[in-house]
């Protein structure tokens, strides 16, 4: 199946309509959603189940929809099982879009891409443009059996899925990357658990940097420095700078290591909401510091701390193992909004 991201549908031609039986759908309507709106809805659509998930008009809630792909999709019978266990969170900050494509989307574009899914790579794709990392993050606990919930079984774990999967995943990121010659402003991707995908935004003959595509807007960038050896990062083709292969090879490392601190610095958010108070408090004192220098009646507080220390001195604080992240003022508010956004759901 393929998705049509600008009108959140199912592209016609590459998925498989299907019959349901209207009687055993009203049946299993009256016994599990014995309710006015919902009866009507399906009269609306004459009971056509694909036709219902189409209409964009008619939203039910979560509840209903993540019982329908429970009970009538066989493909995601054990998706939705650990989803509803609390194995797999799939729900979605707002705005949020898809893959970049800048149409917002809701809750019924989700359940609604899934119950279009033909096959397992299509559910992946799914997973891969989900708004949260951490959905594809559970998703691989599931398959490895590591979910950090224990009341329920997980019924995904399997080792030779998530084998499959990495290697679909794998092979979209070396379509992606290919043989083509990489510039500035393009992207890149890597696999490692799930999918990471980033942007060229420097490059020249010796140096490169890689800005991750990333839940908080793209702020967390790594610079390299000039490269000292016999390779070059970047060559000029027809007049414009392309990778070279080395070039294209750091650029992959890099997003890597980006990648895996993204994933130590948004893990804890309780953590995050306590530096970004803290932020606010220094930069509060620093700005009354820098105010009182010109008020004769008070008496100098002492220097006014420096932006990058403050910024320094909570990175050592909060999150000293990273090593690759530099923390600025941008990134403290792209945090905030990001903890904002999550609290919003």
């Amino acid at each position: 199946m393929k998705w049509d991201y600008e009108n959140n549908l199912p592209i016609e031609g590459t998925y498989q309509h299907r019959e349901y039986d209207k009687e055993k759908l009203k049946s299993y309507i009256a016994e599990h959603f014995p309710y006015d709106v919902v009866r009507q809805a399906f009269e609306f659509v004459n009971w056509d189940l694909e036709a219902l998930m189409l209409r964009k008009d008619i939203d039910l809630g979560d509840t209903f929809y993540m019982t329908i792909l429970l009970d009538w999709k066989d493909c995601l019978e054990e998706y939705w099982l650990d989803i509803a266990n609390g194995h797999i969170e799939i729900y979605l900050p707002i705005p949020y879009t898809w893959g970049g494509v800048p149409k917002p989307i809701h809750e019924k574009d989700v359940y609604c891409r899934f119950f279009f899914c033909e096959t397992e790579e299509d559910v992946w794709d799914v997973f891969r443009d989900l708004p949260r990392d951490s959905a594809m993050r559970d998703l691989v606990r599931c398959y490895c059996g590591t979910s950090s919930v224990r009341e329920y079984p997980i019924y995904l774990k399997n080792l030779v899925r998530y084998h499959r999967m990495t290697e679909y995943f794998n092979s979209k990121a070396k379509k992606l990357n290919g043989n083509n010659l990489i510039k500035l402003g393009d992207k890149i991707s890597v696999v490692d658990n799930y999918e990471y995908t980033g942007t060229i935004v420097k490059l020249d003959s010796n140096e490169i940097a890689i800005q991750i595509d990333s839940p908080i807007g793209s702020v967390i960038s790594l610079r390299v420095p000039q490269y000292q050896g016999s390779y070059t990062v970047a060559a000029l083709i027809d007049s414009k700078l392309y990778c070279m292969e080395e070039g294209l090879n750091m650029a992959t490392e890099l997003l890597m290591r980006i990648a895996e601190e993204e994933d130590i610095l948004l893990d804890d958010e309780a953590l995050l909401a306590d530096m970004i108070e803290e932020f606010h408090n220094k930069n509060a004192e620093r700005y009354n510091r820098w105010y009182d220098r010109y008020d004769k009646d008070k008496k100098d507080k002492g220097e006014c701390p420096s932006m990058v220390k403050i910024l320094s001195d909570l990175q050592q604080k909060y999150f000293s193992g990273l090593k690759e992240i530099v923390f600025t003022e941008e990134l403290m508010y792209k945090i905030e909004q990001y903890i904002k956004r999550d609290h919003n759901d």
